[in-house]
């Protein structure tokens, strides 16, 4: 996951550049409920942002992935997302 690199912007805000073929800069934001709805604080928020990201890419490429988002709108997209990334968390 070198590839992912993280900076936060502030509290809830994050930039993550994908740097692939195409390098792309996504900003994110990830409120404290939703951080700890999905980690249980178990990890960091910056963690949780790799994961996510990776969990993305497994299934689309980064160039698809939208530039501006909340992270919670991806279980509109991927239905299995929180229990892929509880299952992660819990190993």
């Amino acid at each position: 996951m070198n590839y992912i690199l993280i900076k936060e912007l502030d509290i809830n805000e994050f930039e993550v550049v994908i740097d692939k073929k195409t390098k792309t800069i996504h900003i994110v934001t990830l409120r404290d409920e939703s951080y700890e709805k999905l980690t249980k604080k178990k990890i960091s928020k910056k963690d949780l942002l790799k994961y996510s990201f990776a969990f993305l890419l497994d299934r689309e490429p980064n160039t698809s992935i939208l530039k501006t988002f909340e992270l919670e709108i991806i279980t509109r997209y991927f239905p299995e997302y929180e229990s892929e990334i509880r299952k992660i968390i819990e190993n």
